[in-house]
């Protein structure tokens, strides 16, 4: 379904036309609803603004009604701290039905007559529902206006109620005269390079696209921090349980607790995680691994934690990299690679001894003794992470190995 399209699953919203008090009643707004139904009872949210109010009750041509529905044109009985606050312009509707936004990307179909009125820079006037704002028009592929619709950003002067897929009218000032109209693509959008091929030609997609399609956009939009779900719903203008049925049905989107990726962003991390560990194998060739704390630290805060964990797990989950203990490595990795046979066995036999131990800690002096050899490997089982000293507050050294750490993390969690 493209923006242009009614979708049923937009949430209630209602451009205001009258606000005015009624005794006996209180505040009324009435308006034409555009998208969803309202029911008495609802919680509706003003925009711009952001206050929220209550829905006493409703009429519909005079006969009072328990929901109104998109078409009807309804009077809101509404109660609340922000009642005052509402005018013509104003637009009521539940949560993430709209955004006010004051950059608008929007695609415009010039009334061919007055199409010359369409040029960039121009200063025009544009109406969305019953707001209007002053706007300075940035042409994004021309200088000026054909007949042909033309991407461009609306940058107004108040912040406008709008949402991708809604239309808006643009009238000079003088005359005052309609000279096109068109649908909002992105109702906050980022400032625009003139001229940028990829990016217009990703608008003019978007222009005709389905939510999937903007969903994925706005996640690789917002890169390896991707974005928040509740910034998501607003961006779209989706309920949260029609932003659910979205994000678990599109295949180029992950989902990390409440942050949305594209997937395109797990690769780009997984890529630089897999090169990352290589370089770690060639400078330390007798440790497991990376501790996962040390490969976070590598995007030095370019990527979001839940993105790393991801694509940590699918390259796990591919093969490519395993984890010992608390440390990666890549599945084609030995440690033990540079070890004598001697030395192999006898850290082995030193492994063993710690993990039949379990939670009982040997000393660890009196497992190594003097032997210079032995105290070598369990350099190595601890320097790979296999084996984890403690902290004590007398002179016996204790360790632990990995898999009994392991065991306990498991039982209290």
């Amino acid at each position: 379904e493209s923006l242009r399209a009614v979708d049923s699953d937009i949430p209630f919203f209602m451009p205001v036309d009258r606000s005015f008090t009624k005794s006996g009643f209180g505040r009324v707004a009435t308006g034409t609803v555009h998208a969803g139904m309202v029911s008495s009872g609802d919680t509706l949210v003003l925009t711009p603004g952001g206050e929220r109010v209550s829905v006493r009750g409703i009429q519909v041509h005079g006969q009072s009604v328990e929901t109104a529905g998109q078409g009807d044109r309804a009077a809101l009985n509404l109660r609340g701290d922000a009642v005052d606050a509402i005018s013509r312009g104003t637009v009521l509707g539940h949560e993430h039905a709209l955004l006010d936004g004051q950059r608008l990307d929007v695609l415009i179909e010039p009334v061919p007559e007055f199409a010359e009125a369409i040029r960039n820079g121009a200063s025009l006037r544009v109406l969305t529902g019953t707001a209007q704002a002053q706007a300075k028009l940035r042409l994004l592929e021309h200088d000026e206006a054909n007949d042909d619709r033309v991407l461009a950003q609306l940058r107004c002067d108040r912040a406008l109620p709008a949402r991708p897929g809604m239309r808006f009218v643009l009238r000079s000032n003088s005359p005052a005269q309609t000279v096109g109209g068109g649908i909002v693509i992105d109702a906050q959008a980022p400032r625009r390079r003139r001229f940028d091929k990829v990016n217009n030609a990703a608008l003019q997609a978007l222009a005709n696209a389905d939510r999937d399609a903007v969903l994925l956009h706005l996640a690789r939009e917002a890169g390896l921090h991707g974005i928040e779900k509740t910034e998501l719903a607003r961006r779209l203008g989706a309920a949260d349980a029609v932003l659910e049925t979205l994000t678990g049905n599109n295949e180029k989107v992950a989902v990390s607790g409440t942050r949305v990726f594209a997937c395109g962003a797990i690769d780009d991390v997984s890529a630089e995680i897999l090169t990352a560990l290589r370089d770690y194998h060639e400078q330390h060739p007798q440790q497991t691994g990376m501790k996962h704390a040390d490969i976070a630290g590598t995007f030095s805060g370019r990527a979001h934690e839940g993105l790393v964990q991801m694509a940590c797990d699918s390259l796990k989950a591919a093969g490519a990299m395993q984890a010992s203990g608390d440390r990666w490595h890549l599945s084609e990795f030995d440690a033990t690679a540079g070890l004598s046979d001697a030395q192999r066995r006898l850290a082995q036999r030193i492994e063993t001894v710690f993990e039949k131990a379990g939670v009982v800690s040997p000393v660890i002096n009196e497992v190594i003794g003097r032997n210079a050899a032995a105290r070598e490997s369990l350099q190595y089982l601890l320097d790979s992470g296999r084996v984890v000293r403690l902290q004590t507050r007398d002179r016996n050294m204790l360790a632990l190995h990995a898999s009994t750490i392991d065991g306990v993390r498991a039982q209290i969690s």
